[in-house]
């Protein structure tokens, strides 16, 4: 194709591929594991290219923090791969954020918000999960900062948070 790619390294071997296109910054594929062959994906918008503030856009996500208080093998959420449709809103375009990497302004802040019913209880119940996700991008740099939540008000599952932060910049 000859199309660039960008790549996302995270922990444990996990790597996301983006592309530039006209509807922004989209997710094409993923690697799981150090050593798997990447998996090609349909196009998911991650960045939209309007960003004006309160302009809003659907992308797909997983559920992975949000966890069992059983130990049954059926009620396991984490790495059953959930899609989660979140609703993502532009909610600032001009905030100063800080990360261990530094102090950045003019950043945009994303806030995004989505659910899903999974079943519970070896299946003899049902309950909501919420995720709530905020993302943080610098200009010229990218994304700086992420924070995620994943509960629910069920007494079967166990909330999990999620924060990442740019920790070194080489102007």
């Amino acid at each position: 194709m000859g199309e660039k790619v960008y790549l996302q390294r995270q922990s444990a071997g996990r790597e996301l591929y983006f592309q530039l296109t006209s509807r922004g910054v989209e997710r094409v594929g993923t690697r799981v594991g150090v050593g798997e062959s990447p998996t090609l994906e349909s196009p998911t918008l991650v960045l939209s290219a309007d960003l004006e503030l309160a302009s809003s856009w659907t992308t797909t996500s997983r559920l992975a923090l949000v966890e069992s208080r059983t130990f049954a093998r059926q009620d396991k959420l984490r790495n059953v791969n959930l899609p989660v449709d979140l609703t993502m809103t532009v909610a600032s375009i001009d905030e100063t954020t800080s990360v261990p990497a530094g102090t950045f302004k003019s950043c945009i802040r994303l806030d995004g918000k989505g659910g899903r019913t999974v079943r519970i209880d070896r299946g003899n119940a049902s309950a909501t999960v919420t995720v709530i996700l905020q993302e943080w991008y610098a200009p010229g740099i990218g994304l700086i900062k992420m924070t995620r939540s994943e509960n629910s008000e069920s007494p079967f599952l166990k909330t999990g948070y999620f924060t990442q932060e740019l920790l070194q910049f080489e102007h």
